[in-house]
């Protein structure tokens, strides 16, 4: 692999877009703000964590937000975005060491200055209570001739306080830094000002060396004739990721391609290696090759060939837009952590209930009702929060998944002809989605329409698929499918509940399309792994035919751990 350094990598640039940078700030400054609220809280109320501390939201948080603000400010400096990240875990911590300083000592708001002895007297009289296998901080109250501060000279950095210090400071600061860095790593279009868009392949492991002597021998055209072996990602395998800049209608094509294996260098593909690669990865031919709305053209005047029909713009994204998601995250994010904190009222409300009530000389309930609710609500919750988050079908999603079911099936009885009707029982509930939007690292920005949920119905009849979604209608010739594949995403679970999808490959005009097909309700299978392969079943029953090899079955999904 040493000759790849002769092929041209991507080098971020090293510019900042300084307008935008400006808003995020604040941004920054808030994520430090509220850093620094969280540990006064800790602190306050008695929960100061030794070594556990980095467990809070905010800074399990943390890494994800600098990557976010970093995009956000197009910031490709590495050494920018790691200073500004860092800075934030950092800065969190030193405001929380002042507001501590101001709230429990009456230290003067703009007395910074007082800061570097106030942490040294913490170091000195922080005192810890250690409590069955952990412990809690106990900083000094406040008394009548003691100052809040000690002077830097002779301090002993060799303590418990100051390893304590050190582990928050590191864990603070280092993950926001990592995760802004190679947040500006990342491949960035100049001539677009935006973000490239990543698609990933998971090939066989052995097609990784195959790939590496054809991007050295600049024989990529042969290396995709001849048909990559794809994989599960629960098998041995590689993951082939492509950048590129999608097409905008009013810019010129950015012929900015590069790949890389696994998570090795990014290289550059010339515009013809580009247009050779859109065999495994069909977006590039919105670069490489005619459009999708030039081949939806000519698919009307193909008899054999699939048929694309938009959706009038009035009628078009009712079921999902930019509202409708956010409410339906909601819901799902409310069904996730509901049962939680249920669970965590019910007993201690409960407790405290029945405690106040075996109290007194005169008690109303005997004491061990007390034991004997605590023992059956720990019980009861742990048979229902394990049933609840069942790997195979958390009901968390499965809440969303009816949540859109319902927008779309209102969203297509006020179409006047739609191909599948809303009510009708033997529709199949999907998701249709590119694939540079399955990933899990944020590097794609979506708009409405990328997502199409939509209505999926056989016509055994005329052997065809009928496709009502929410922005765009397909129909599917069985002749017009040339490939079908169940296929699961990088980095969703390499077990029966990771995210799987039938992907069709299908001739659309003088060309081809890739349809990702995610089933969602209306299939029988207890995981997504079962519902994906009974989907592609009867897509083999109406072709009437045997596709490619197919990746084996995972194995199943680990049972939730409930404490």
């Amino acid at each position: 692999m040493s000759q790849l350094s002769q092929r041209e990598s991507y080098r971020p640039s090293g510019r900042v877009d300084w307008s935008r940078l400006v808003w995020v700030l604040p941004v920054a400054i808030a994520w430090s703000g509220l850093l620094a609220a969280a540990f006064c809280l800790l602190v306050a109320w008695g929960y100061y964590v030794m070594t556990f501390t980095v467990l809070i939201p905010p800074a399990c948080f943390a890494p994800w937000v600098a990557s976010r603000i970093v995009r956000s400010a197009h910031c490709r400096s590495q050494v920018l975005a790691g200073v500004l990240s860092g800075l934030m875990g950092l800065g969190g911590y030193s405001a929380y060491l002042h507001a501590d300083q101001c709230l429990r000592w009456g230290v003067p708001w703009t007395a910074v200055d007082r800061l570097p002895g106030y942490v040294v007297f913490r170091m000195e009289t922080d005192r810890w209570h250690f409590v069955h296998q952990g412990a809690l901080l106990r900083p000094a109250e406040p008394a009548p001739g003691v100052v809040p501060w000690r002077r830097l000279a002779a301090v002993n950095v060799l303590t418990r306080n100051w390893g304590q210090l050190l582990f928050d400071v590191c864990t603070l600061t280092i993950g926001p830094l990592a995760g802004g860095m190679v947040a500006a790593r990342k491949p960035y279009s100049e001539s677009r000002r935006r973000w490239c868009a990543c698609e990933k392949l998971v090939l066989a492991r052995k097609e990784g060396v195959a790939l590496g002597e054809a991007l050295i021998t600049n024989q990529i055209d042969v290396w995709v004739q001849s048909g990559p072996h794809k994989a599960g990602e629960h098998e041995p395998h590689i993951t082939v990721s492509v950048w590129y800049t999608p097409r905008d209608p009013l810019s010129d094509v950015d012929w900015d391609v590069f790949v890389a294996i696994n998570r090795g260098a990014r290289w550059r593909l010339s515009p013809a290696e580009a247009a050779d690669m859109t065999v495994l990865f069909p977006a590039l031919q919105d670069l490489a090759g005619p459009s999708v709305t030039r081949l939806a053209a000519e698919a009307s005047q193909s008899p054999n060939g699939a048929r694309i029909r938009l959706v009038p713009p009035q009628l078009a994204g009712l079921a999902q837009n930019s509202w409708t998601r956010a409410l339906g995250r909601g819901i799902v994010v409310s069904a996730m952590i509901g049962p939680g904190l249920s669970v965590m009222i019910i007993l201690a409300g409960g407790t405290w209930l029945l405690s106040q009530l075996a109290q007194g000389p005169q008690p109303l309930v005997p004491i061990w009702l007390v034991t004997a609710y605590v023992f059956g609500v720990a019980v009861a919750s742990r048979a229902f929060i394990g049933w609840w988050h069942k790997p195979e079908r958390q009901m968390s999603f499965e809440l969303g998944r009816r949540f859109d079911h319902w927008l779309l099936r209102r969203a297509i009885r006020q179409r006047p002809s739609p191909l599948v009707a809303a009510d009708d029982p033997e529709a199949i509930f999907v998701e249709m989605s590119p694939r540079r939007l399955l990933q899990l690292d944020g590097d794609c920005d979506y708009g409405d329409g990328d997502y199409n949920h939509g209505l999926l119905r056989f016509d055994w009849e005329q052997e065809r698929l009928l496709f009502e979604g929410d922005y765009a209608c397909y129909e599917i010739p069985a002749a017009a499918i040339q490939e079908c594949r169940v296929e699961g995403f990088p980095g969703t679970g390499k077990n029966t509940g990771g995210l799987f999808a039938v992907v069709l490959q299908v001739q659309l005009g003088e060309g081809a399309w890739e349809l990702p097909l995610f089933p969602l309700r209306g299939l029988e299978g207890a995981t997504r792994w079962h519902q994906a392969w009974a989907l592609f079943e009867r897509i083999e029953s109406l072709c009437g035919r045997e596709f490619a090899e197919q990746p084996s079955e995972p194995p199943p999904a680990p049972p939730i751990a409930v404490c």
